[in-house]
């Protein structure tokens, strides 16, 4: 896996982060260049998208950010950038959280299933944030409102650990 600058990675902050995520989504801009040193949380981007994740037990993978750059919207090539991301990891079982209706319908499309029964609000990222409420979607695996809480604790406590 490749590793980025910090110019690197505050050139993708700037690029995919800032402008389609709300501010309360996401980590402010030197917390999101620090998070990919820890160990377990990746990003990939060049010219079409970026896409970071993390990984937790089990073999999941949570998808933390997953942006198509304006010029490869609705041509297909998210999903095919998606699936060629799925194939590297060998098709594993993953976690996304959506907020928005278009992020929704994305990963409908690309084969990821809500997760019955389990509401999610992500909490504050740090202090003077706002909560997110956002729609949980899974693929690769069934899961339960009880699996996906234990799955979000894990995910929470690895965030927390990362901020201290």
């Amino acid at each position: 896996m490749r590793s980025y600058s910090k110019e690197e990675l505050e050139r993708c902050y700037k690029e995919y982060i800032e402008p389609e995520f709300i501010p309360d989504e996401r980590y402010p801009l030197k917390e999101f260049c620090e998070y990919f040193d820890e160990p377990g949380h990746y990003i990939e981007f060049d010219d079409r998208s970026c896409i970071a994740w993390c990984d937790l037990s089990d073999g999941i993978k949570w998808i933390i950010f997953f942006v198509v750059g304006k010029d490869h919207r609705n041509s297909g090539e998210g999903t095919k950038i998606l699936q060629e991301w799925m194939e590297r990891n060998g098709n594993p079982k993953t976690v996304v959280d959506a907020a928005s209706e278009d992020a929704f319908r994305f990963w409908k499309k690309n084969g990821f299933s809500r997760v019955e029964g389990y509401e999610y609000v992500q909490p504050a990222l740090f202090p003077g944030m706002n909560p997110v409420s956002s729609l949980v979607l899974a693929t690769n695996f069934d899961t339960t409102p009880e699996k996906m809480d234990s799955v979000m604790k894990e995910y929470f406590l690895k965030e927390l650990s990362h901020k201290s």
